[in-house]
């Protein structure tokens, strides 16, 4: 069985593996902050990325993930973007020093 794993760090990396010992990166997007927590819904990597908000990406192709999108207001929305939660069409925003950020993400 193969298992798609999202990596965490300065990038979004996608992996590919048939077991824990033979993981093999796939694909990568460079995103502009530390990326601190994601969550994905269907082919969509919604990325808490601190000092840079959140950002949408598209993974439906592993090998070569694309931004779709971003919100990143200096001051509101990246502000210590750490955790993010998706449910239906919004994005559940947790920020460390502006606290919790309702976002639409329908489009």
């Amino acid at each position: 069985m193969r298992r798609l794993l999202l990596i965490l760090c300065a990038a979004v990396s996608l992996a590919l593996s048939t077991t824990a010992s033979a993981l093999i990166t796939v694909g990568a997007l460079d995103t502009p902050g530390r990326a601190r927590d994601v969550e994905v819904v269907s082919n969509l990597a919604y990325v808490a990325d601190y000092d840079y908000g959140l950002r949408i990406i598209d993974i439906s192709n592993p090998a070569n993930p694309v931004e779709l999108g971003a919100l990143a207001k200096p001051g509101i929305y990246s502000y210590g973007a750490s955790d993010v939660e998706v449910v239906g069409d919004r994005a559940y925003l947790g920020t460390a020093t502006n606290g919790l950020h309702i976002i639409d993400v329908s489009n």
